[in-house]
């Protein structure tokens, strides 16, 4: 609805000129006024207790036709409301071919019917609740293969060979995690061996990446994702994003 922003006492004020139905509202007539708020892209996170943000809001009416006493408030009602801030969650998905933390091996650019292995890497960034019950979850595209190493700090990850599943069971993250502290993160490699099919395209190797959590502050239910990852891989400029034919030695 229309009505006036004033950037000095930060408040919406409407008036009968921007609704014409406020200049006359008999007794039971009701009506409402909807309106927006952004919320910052990046709160202010700077210390562990810049946390469990509240939106707040005050609403009042009043008119200048209804007679009050002399030196009362003028408002006939008013109304506050406040709203709890749900954490923001970012999961992140990144590949390599060169990587000190899991060295890989394999022809690249890829070559058809070779197998070349990558390390990929899952980055969490929590900004301003405690969350809990946090599990990040992917897939293998068919034709990539888990080889069973992972680097992490006493992190559970898992892999069901049925269904090319990989599961990170995450827990709990304090508010503040990759800004005032490093991001959760992990490490594991992977095998891709192109086929014919795929020569001279840019096959995926980890499909759409997942995280859902539980904000402790709001009880609400967070999710968050990351895009499938092809061979074409911008963080590693090593990584040449295109299958080529076998070489004949």
């Amino acid at each position: 609805e229309s009505g006036h922003y004033d950037d000095a006492s930060r408040t919406i004020t409407w008036k009968a000129s921007d609704i014409p139905e406020l200049a006359n509202l008999e007794p039971g007539k009701g009506g409402e006024i909807s309106f927006t708020l952004p919320i910052l892209e990046k709160l202010p996170v700077e210390n562990e207790n810049d946390k469990n943000f509240t939106l707040v809001t005050s609403a009042k009416i009043d008119s200048p036709d209804v007679p009050t006493p002399l030196g009362s408030n003028k408002i006939i009602a008013s109304s506050i409301l406040e709203l709890k801030l749900n954490s923001k969650i970012v999961i992140e998905a990144r590949g390599y071919y060169e990587n000190e933390k899991i060295p890989n091996s394999g022809p690249m650019p890829l070559q058809v019917g070779k197998e070349t292995t990558y390390t990929m890497h899952w980055l969490i960034t929590n900004v301003n609740n405690d969350i809990s019950d946090a599990v990040v979850v992917s897939s293998l595209p068919g034709g990539v293969k888990w080889k069973g190493k992972f680097l992490s700090d006493n992190e559970n990850i898992s892999y069901n060979e049925r269904t090319n599943q990989l599961v990170w069971q995450v827990g709990k993250l304090k508010s503040g995690t990759g800004i005032l502290s490093d991001k959760r993160e992990v490490y594991f490699q992977i095998g891709f061996t192109p086929q014919e099919s795929q020569l001279n395209t840019q096959p995926a190797i980890l499909n759409e990446t997942i995280i859902n959590a539980k904000d402790i502050f709001t009880a609400e239910d967070l999710k968050s994702s990351a895009p499938a990852k092809n061979i074409a891989l911008p963080e590693d400029p090593s990584a040449k994003g295109r299958v080529e034919a076998a070489s004949s030695d």
